[in-house]
């Protein structure tokens, strides 16, 4: 679909990537980075052979660790989380090297050490990551507690992503540059840089779809979106999938459980709680822009809620 008339260009006047938008692009970066290492990481068979192996082991992913603080400590300086944020990240990894010093060379500790150090995330944990961040519940101090709560680097990426991703301070600050108004008066509005996913994804966008505030934000090959007034504030995230060169990999959070049945529908779901439904799916890069109108259409408002009672 192409743009329509109604659809307003912004001019940048600066030539420079806002440091908001950098800050995003940098966070992907860095956050695709971190999976890899980790996946990296994983012990071997042969690193378990013998003491001398699993010492080497341990050793090389303590290295590995502590490169890890570098990295979030960089996101810390670019999105400018102050202590809030900073000290618990400190705390986290000085748990951690704490724990790597007490770990001993016995046969299978490596498996455990990648587990609890590295890997792992609890269910409970994404519960709450859920309950603290998704929608318009994020509160100033909610990531420093999420950190402080975090047991693994993979819990911790989980929390720094969760809070950036439906931060709309943070995503709203992103400048504009084009928008458009849909049949209900509510504007749709493209932010950062334009990409042939970001455009292909705001032209699909039909008038006619009922959605409230829109906010459609492209870093690189990146996209980011909160979309008001569907499942309360859905948020969607877009990337490339590197192991299918033509597929999107797309991921989103859906607040309030409004209708159980449309919810169950929903591509890709992993599951829904009292603290809402999110899941993932791929979609074609040909495909993409109709694809992601199609799927929010298809979750639901508050005005698909057949009877409040169900929800008690």
């Amino acid at each position: 679909m192409a743009a329509d008339e109604s659809t307003t260009t912004i001019e940048q006047n600066e030539t420079d990537t806002s440091p908001e938008l950098q800050a995003i692009k940098n966070f992907f970066k860095t956050d695709l980075r971190i999976k890899r290492e980790l996946m990296r990481a994983a012990p071997r068979p042969e690193d378990d052979y013998d003491e001398t192996s699993r010492m080497d082991y341990v050793e090389s992913t303590y290295r590995t660790f502590k490169d890890f603080r570098f990295d979030f400590d960089r996101i810390n300086r670019d999105f400018g989380f102050g202590d809030w944020v900073s000290q618990h990240t400190d705390a986290f990894f000085r748990r951690g090297e704490e724990h790597f010093a007490l770990s001993n060379y016995g046969l299978g500790v490596i498996k455990k050490l990648y587990r609890d150090e590295l890997t792992n995330i609890r269910p409970d944990f994404v519960e709450e990551v859920k309950d603290a961040c998704v929608g318009y519940k994020l509160l100033r101090g909610n990531l420093g507690q999420l950190t402080d709560h975090s047991q693994s680097v993979n819990e911790l990426l989980h929390a720094y992503h969760s809070y950036i991703m439906n931060n709309e301070g943070i995503l709203q600050a992103v400048p504009p540059i084009a928008e458009k108004e849909n049949a209900y008066g509510y504007p749709i509005v493209m932010r950062g840089e334009v990409s042939p996913f970001s455009q292909d994804i705001f032209d699909s966008i039909p008038d006619s779809l009922d959605v409230g505030y829109t906010d459609i934000i492209a870093a690189d090959n990146n996209v980011m979106m909160m979309v008001r007034d569907r499942g309360h504030a859905l948020t969607i995230s877009v990337e490339p999938d590197y192991e299918h060169d033509d597929q999107m990999w797309v991921e989103y959070n859906i607040p309030k459980i409004c209708n159980k049945e449309m919810i169950e529908a929903l591509p890709g779901l992993s599951g829904y709680t009292n603290n809402g439904a999110s899941g993932g799916f791929l979609i074609p890069k040909n495909e993409l822009g109709s694809s992601i109108a199609d799927f929010i259409s298809r979750v639901p408002m508050d005005k698909d809620i057949p009877d409040l009672r169900q929800f008690t």
